[in-house]
């Protein structure tokens, strides 16, 4: 950034912090790196993933004020799995992958 002024001036960089997200179940598809969906659920959720690529494979989900607090995937190549998670309130769900993806985020 590079600013030239003759008087006073300001910078505001804000970025947008969610408060409501959608309701489970969700099922997630994409190929490489998304912000897949941004949920809201109070308990456990069971998130079953894959992954079609061949390089790595990263699922997060970060609290919009806190940062990443759910390390849900951390792969290389073509995967599989299921994880339980604890959550509470609003999670951004962030992918970085190298192929096709899919999440399917639920109840246990």
């Amino acid at each position: 950034m590079e600013v030239s002024a003759d008087g006073p001036w300001t910078i505001r960089i804000d970025y947008p912090r969610p408060v409501t997200g959608v309701a489970l179940p969700q099922v997630l598809t994409g190929s490489g790196e998304a912000i897949a969906a941004v949920i809201q659920h109070t308990g456990a959720a069971k998130f079953t993933m894959t992954h079609s690529g061949s390089s790595n494979f990263q699922v997060k989900g970060f609290d919009p004020v806190r940062g990443v607090d759910l390390f849900l995937a951390n792969e290389i190549g073509a995967w599989s799995g299921v994880k339980v998670a604890a959550m509470s309130g609003v999670r951004i769900i962030h992918v970085n992958a190298d192929g096709p993806w899919t999440i399917r985020i639920e109840k246990p």
